[in-house]
């Protein structure tokens, strides 16, 4: 009996450092990743794994049009905005381009 907790310690400090190690170099709270890895196993080091890197994540919805930085706070609003929710900027009308791709989904 003895062994198989000390086992299921090992093994959930072990994935638990793996699983902070990926969330610091993917730029994520490294304590959060110990936890998503020590409580959630191998499954947590996927996770953490999964849930990093959120800066190549707005820059790719930045790229592909889903999003656009509002000069004033530099924060990510949809496209269709018209006033950023962060800092009140009032942006202009949306190119006539945009308007006919958000008419026709």
């Amino acid at each position: 009996m003895i062994f198989f907790l000390v086992g299921i310690v090992f093994w959930s400090v072990f994935f638990g450092l793996v699983a902070m190690t990926i969330a610091e170099e993917r730029g994520d709270a490294g304590l959060e990743g110990f936890f998503v890895g020590a409580i959630f196993g191998p499954i947590g080091v996927v996770i953490a794994y999964w849930l990093g890197d959120q800066e190549a994540k707005d820059i790719a919805d930045v790229e592909s049009g889903r999003r656009k930085v509002c000069p004033d706070c530099a924060e990510l609003v949809r496209p269709q905005a018209r006033v950023c929710r962060y800092c009140s900027h009032a942006f202009g009308p949306p190119p006539l381009e945009l308007t006919r791709v958000l008419k026709n989904k």
